[in-house]
């Protein structure tokens, strides 16, 4: 096999192994969560724990998780820590919430430096922490660092999760549109 073969044979393994892969409830991910960098797949029990319009989109993606994140540092600091604790700014995370229902307290964005990096109350968070506990799964491979920018997005586009906008050919433009209402909540004068 001439080296592009070998790749892409490398890549298919890694989402075989990344999908059969043995999955983590959220409390045994905080503690078997590789510490190491490499690619995190997020998986849903069931599609009707969502709300109708996204329910129905995941009808074709049963099985498949529905979002693939990397991490150059630390699986479980990446994918546990921020994606499903949401103890730093994480796209999957305020998109959860947007998809749930959620949104930012009304004006708070306002002076600070990043106006797209919203929160929900904490209230809110706790309630959207909950439903991940309940629903989702995760499973995790690690993978050298230099890797990682062409496997994330070769993943991606193979299982086309749900949740992920960038590199999926199959994005739902409704997540745009309720992470940009979310941001134009927390935009506002209180």
């Amino acid at each position: 096999m001439d080296k592009p073969d070998v790749v892409m044979t490398q890549h298919r393994n890694m989402l075989n192994q990344l999908l059969a892969g043995h999955r983590l409830t959220l409390k045994q991910a905080e503690k078997s969560l590789p510490k190491r960098p490499g690619v995190y797949a997020i998986f849903m029990d069931s599609p009707e724990s969502l709300p109708p319009i996204i329910a129905e989109k995941h009808k074709d993606h049963a099985g498949n998780p529905i979002y693939i994140g990397k991490a150059s540092k630390s699986i479980q600091k990446r994918c546990h820590d921020q994606d499903l604790r949401h103890k730093s700014a994480a796209t999957f995370f305020r998109t959860v919430g947007a998809v749930l229902g959620y949104t930012p307290p009304k004006g708070s964005l306002i002076g600070k430096k990043n106006t797209n990096n919203y929160k929900f109350s904490q209230a809110d968070t706790a309630k959207i922490i909950k439903w991940l506990d309940e629903h989702v799964t995760v499973s995790a491979i690690e993978i050298p660092p230099d890797e990682i920018p062409v496997v994330e997005p070769y993943l991606i586009r193979t299982v086309m999760p749900l949740l992920n906008t960038q590199n999926n050919p199959s994005a739902l433009p409704e997540l745009g549109q309720l992470r940009e209402r979310c941001r134009q909540i927390a935009r506002q004068d209180p």
